[in-house]
């Protein structure tokens, strides 16, 4: 019974998502909530004011329809970008069209900065269009069309804004859907819901506390109980001076020593941008312990200060009121807490959007994120789409617009239809959405219960989908009745990656540590706000992650809590043997373990930490190793008893994985440089300004996994370490001391010239791979490797004669004049399981030895150059590449010891 209800709740639970998908694809009518934990908080407290009418919406809005969209021109809202940017004040869904052209431009442009004047963003939009060598027209239309390329894999619909442009390269007119994306959704039963209007400022906080409330139930998996983790050393007392007979908003505060307490706090994760007005400092620290007058405090301190209030919670930790910055001694000491600070807090509130405390972020911008379209009702559906004929349509005015639309004879004589929809030299693509599809839950390893398991489940399978199909029938035999009109929507699609991961916030690298320890976090961005716990992440529609395809929220994102620290949740405990029995059956239950689909796990999440790391911001060059050192912390208490010998963290890279960490080149497009004035070792990545790119054989995130067939086997370490001189995180930079790593390994050196690598040998088919590189590619296999080329600045190193040993990619961009030597750090083996099983196959065969059925792709190695003879007879080198290279040539040499420096 137990096994029957488990394999029901699954289904229920985690296979829902992924058969509405099917159900809606197939017009197969489901219920929206199959069970009631589907909202974080249920949408029946959220205002219940209409939207907009279609009286709101101007000519050009109103005049739209589905056929207009969906002609091969599309739809001309306006003749003259310019006019319509005057005009988008008076309506709605005009606000909601220029808005997402701002954002839109901001991510073409690569900007930092948001982008809130339209005019400022077409302005920045024709120089970048001018430096991919397209022009826009003048004056230049804004078009709208259904977007039928981003479609498949979508449940949803979307309309794309863009414009026409020409290109002198291919002497055509293109269009360019580069001006953002809107949902095209309804208000039927199961389609996404509407997000509506947050209510007032109190009803927002509200909302905001009962999130909390019901979150703050769902323990850490380090805490028993609600008050016993420590506090900090100090925090901010919010009811000091408060009347205990009401509660004021804006009443005094004082800065508190806890000396020892336990109990709930909430931190605040802003920008400092240069702000030092505030700051607590040894002449005002007594003043502080007194009193702190709340109106002297800078606007994003005190809106802090009412949020926190509203949500509950007495106490608020804020580093530059709760350190004393000018003393150096309590600065490293508290810098070196950081961690528990931010691991033990109640909740983190993060100001995702503001530059300096000066600015302000709550409440949001009032923005109407959805907007009612009367004319956007879905048509009957017609024929193909290549037969479907062009019609001419009029705005709601009852003007002809077809004279908005080229006609085919305007154009230049080298333009046909096919050149009008050219994809353009640099990728236009709005990356607001991603495809989203549930994941099934996993577990290792098989159990006494498989067997049973998958019988049960297949029968559960048959039955569900004969009732399915029965339901579905006696649906459309009896409709329900007085069902009320389909309305259509027009929704801003919000994006957790575009509104929290592109936040300014976001871009410092002291904050990533914040962002990752936290239990919980509140995220206000600049018009949405998103509430994300340790599993489940919800926006102002508070529909829960998992049920992504009901939400115009997407909350996909590589860099969330739940994906880069996956050992901080139960699950880890449980599958180690370490949690409760009762956790064993919980465990199928915890969200965290569906909410992205297979192809878009993280792997290697600390790679992908240092990965982010490397791209963000700091003040001062000296916080590199204290910045990540919270991180490094908990990570290292987080690892299971067995690692416990192989823990050590150097500088970043774990000892039990260094071969794979040490795997690291500088991004494509940009330059990486060695901080020489901070004494850090040449192999470490964190001693270079400049975002780096792992080399791993798994697919990441944006990438996907059916466009080749990876390695299955991590590489292999091929080195010995045998002594390790490197400082603990939390020293201070400079080094006084360099770092060094000692080694016993293959070391080859090679008399070679070096030529620009080109992406020609990247390209192909694997049989044609083969004969091109200097790698084994095993003919029992179909295995296709990641290669250095195509992801970073490479260079083919080539014998005297002029045979290709493998490729290269220097750390500072310089070829170095010097003799370079290769270390061999890994290797990485091809696997022929089906072959493995074959022989397993065999009458009276009962074990097959794997070795056989591997043989090495590549070899990776460090570009290395002798920097000097020790005293002890060992040699030290410096890192100065990495290289992938033919592992027959690098291994044809005697192992040596020496030291990396």
């Amino acid at each position: 019974m137990v096994l029957e209800n488990l394999a029901t709740e699954l289904v229920d639970k985690h296979l829902f998502p992924t058969i509405g998908h099917l159900a809606k694809m197939m017009d197969i009518d489901l219920p929206q909530d199959p069970d009631n934990d589907c909202f974080a908080i249920p949408p029946e407290s959220l205002p219940a004011t209409s939207l907009n009418s279609a009286a709101d919406l101007c000519a050009a809005c109103s005049g739209m329809t589905m056929e207009s969209l969906d002609s091969a021109e599309g739809y001309v809202h306006s003749h003259d970008i310019s006019q319509f940017i005057d005009l988008a004040d008076r309506c709605p869904l005009c606000k909601l069209i220029r808005a997402r052209i701002c954002d839109a431009v901001k991510y073409h442009v690569q900007s930092r900065e948001l982008i809130n004047d339209a005019r400022e963003a077409i302005e920045r939009f024709v120089i970048f269009m001018a430096e991919q060598d397209l022009s826009l027209f003048r004056p230049t239309p804004l078009v709208l069309k259904l977007d039928k390329d981003w479609a498949v894999g979508h449940v949803e619909k979307y309309v794309v804004a863009g414009t026409i442009c020409w290109s002198s390269l291919r002497s055509a007119v293109g269009w360019l859907q580069c001006w953002g994306r809107l949902i095209l959704h309804t208000n039927a039963d199961g389609d996404i819901i509407p997000l509506r209007s947050r209510g007032s400022e109190e009803d927002l906080l509200e909302r905001l506390r009962d999130w909390l409330c019901l979150r703050e139930t769902e323990k850490p998996n380090w805490s028993t109980t609600a008050n016993n983790v420590p506090m900090p050393t100090r925090v901010l007392d919010l009811d000091a001076f408060q009347d205990g007979s009401r509660q004021e908003d804006d009443a005094d505060i004082r800065l508190c020593e806890t000396d020892g307490w336990c109990g709930s706090y909430i931190t605040l994760s802003y920008c400092w941008g240069g702000y030092t007005s505030c700051r607590t400092l040894q002449a005002n620290y007594k003043q502080r312990k007194d009193r702190i007058l709340y109106h002297q405090l800078p606007p994003v301190f005190a809106q802090a200060v009412r949020v926190t209030r509203a949500l509950g919670v007495r106490y608020l930790w804020i580093d530059s009121l709760c350190i004393v910055q000018d003393d150096a001694e309590d600065w490293q000491r508290e810098a070196a807490a950081m961690s528990d600070t931010y691991w033990n807090t109640i909740c983190r509130l993060a100001v995702n959007d503001c530059n300096n405390p000066t600015e302000t972020f709550f409440p949001p911008k009032s923005i109407m994120s959805t907007v009612s379209v009367p004319n956007l009702v879905a048509p009957e559906k017609a024929a193909d789409d290549e037969h479907a004929q062009e019609t001419s349509y009029c705005r709601g005015d009852g003007t002809d617009v077809s004279s908005h639309v080229l006609a085919e004879d305007s154009r230049p004589e080298s333009s046909s239809r096919e050149a009008a929809n050219f994809e353009p030299a640099i990728n236009m693509e709005d990356q607001d959405e991603l495809v989203r599809k549930p994941l099934l839950p996993e577990h290792d390893g098989p159990s006494q219960e498989s067997d049973e398991m998958d019988t049960m489940t297949d029968r559960f399978f048959r039955n569900f989908t004969k009732n399915l199909a029965a339901s579905n029938e006696e649906y459309k035999r009896n409709p329900p009745k007085n069902k009320p009109p389909t309305e259509a929507y027009l929704t801003t699609p919000k994006a957790y990656s575009i509104d929290v991961d592109r936040g300014i916030l976001n871009t410092r690298a002291w904050v990533l540590q914040e962002r990752l320890l936290a239990p919980r976090t509140i995220h206000f961005t600049k018009d949405h706000i998103y509430c994300e716990d340790q599993d489940d992440l919800c926006g102002e529609d508070w529909v829960k992650q998992y049920f992504t395809w009901m939400s115009c929220v997407n909350k996909t994102s590589e860099q969330r809590r739940a994906g880069l620290l996956p050992q901080a949740t139960n699950v880890a405990n449980v599958r180690k043997g370490k949690g409760k029995e009762s956790d064993k059956f919980n465990v199928w239950f915890q969200r965290s373990l569906y909410d992205k689909p297979e192809s878009q796990r993280i792997a290697y999440p600390w790679l992908r930490i240092c990965e982010k790391f490397s791209k963000c911001h700091l003040t001062y060059r000296t916080d590199r190793l204290a910045a990540l050192s919270g991180l490094v912390k908990q990570c290292g208490m987080l690892r299971s008893q067995e690692q416990a010998e192989m823990k050590r963290n150097f500088l970043g890279l774990w000892e039990d994985d260094m071969h794979e960490q040490l795997a690291w080149v500088g991004r494509v497009g940009y330059s990486i440089r060695l901080l020489e004035d901070l004494n850090m070792p040449s192999w470490a990545w964190i001693a270079y300004d400049g975002p780096i790119w792992f080399l791993d054989q798994t697919p990441h995130f944006s990438e996907n996994i059916r466009d080749s067939v990876l390695p299955r086997n991590r590489p292999s370490k091929a080195f010995h370490l045998h002594h390790a001189d490197v400082p603990e995180m939390m020293t201070q930079l400079p080094l006084k001391r360099p770092a060094s790593l000692t080694l016993k390994c293959k070391l080859r050196r090679m008399f070679a010239t070096y030529k620009p690598a080109v992406d020609k040998l990247n390209q192909g088919t694997r049989q044609q791979l083969a004969l091109k590189l200097p790698f084994h590619f095993d003919p029992r296999t179909e295995t296709v490797p990641k290669l250095l080329l195509g992801k970073t600045k490479c260079y083919e190193i080539l014998e005297k004669a002029r045979t290709l040993i493998g490729f290269v990619s220097f750390d500072e961009d310089v070829q170095i004049a010097t003799e370079i030597l290769y270390l061999h750090v890994s290797t990485l083996f091809d696997q022929a399981d089906s072959y493995a099983m074959r022989e397993l196959d065999k009458p009276g065969v009962s074990s097959v030895d794997m070795e056989a059925f591997q043989e090495p792709i590549m070899a990776y190695a460090l570009a290395v150059t002798k920097i000097r003879d020790c005293p002890d007879g060992l040699t030290e080198y410096r890192r100065v590449g990495f290289a992938e290279v033919n592992y027959n040539w690098i291994t044809d040499v005697q192992d040596r010891t020496i030291r990396l420096v």
